[in-house]
C-alpha cells in the first residue's frame, strides 16, 4: 500500500482502523508503516517556511522588489522596472526563485560584449 498516496484524512482514518487499537496487540508491518509515515510528515510540517519579510529581504539584497499584491499574489521586479519587467506568482518559494534567477540574467547582460573585429585576447 503506498501510504504517501493518501491525504491527511485518509492517512488518519487508515491509522484509526488500524492502529488505535488495545495496547495488548503487537504492532504489525502496515501498524509500523502507517505510524511511519504519520512521523515523515509530521517532521516535513515542522521544517521553516520562508517567511515574507524573508522572501523581501533576499529580493532587496539582489536588487529587486518583491511585494504581495491585494490579490495575495507576488510580485517581483527590478527596482527601477516597470509593469513589462514585473513577475507575477501565487507562490512565493516560484517569487524567490524568479527573482534569484532574474539579477543572474540582469548580471550575464552587464558584462561587455566581445568585439567580433578583435583578435586578440586583450581586447
Amino acid at each position: 500500500m503506498n501510504l504517501q498516496a493518501l491525504s491527511d484524512d485518509e492517512l488518519w482514518q487508515l491509522y484509526e482502523a488500524h492502529v488505535w487499537r488495545p495496547r495488548d496487540r503487537r504492532l504489525d508491518e502496515l501498524d509500523e508503516a502507517i505510524l511511519s509515515e504519520i512521523d515523515r510528515r509530521a517532521e516535513l510540517a515542522s521544517q521553516l517556511v520562508m517567511t515574507l519579510q524573508e522572501a523581501k529581504s533576499i529580493a532587496r539584497h539582489l536588487g529587486l522588489t518583491l511585494r504581495q499584491v491585494r490579490s495575495g499574489d507576488y510580485r517581483v521586479n527590478f527596482r527601477d522596472g516597470n509593469e513589462t519587467t514585473a513577475y507575477y506568482t501565487t507562490d512565493l518559494e516560484d517569487a524567490v526563485n524568479t527573482a534569484v534567477e532574474m539579477a543572474r540574467k540582469r548580471e550575464l547582460s552587464a558584462w561587455p560584449k566581445p568585439d567580433p573585429h578583435c583578435g586578440q585576447s586583450s581586447c
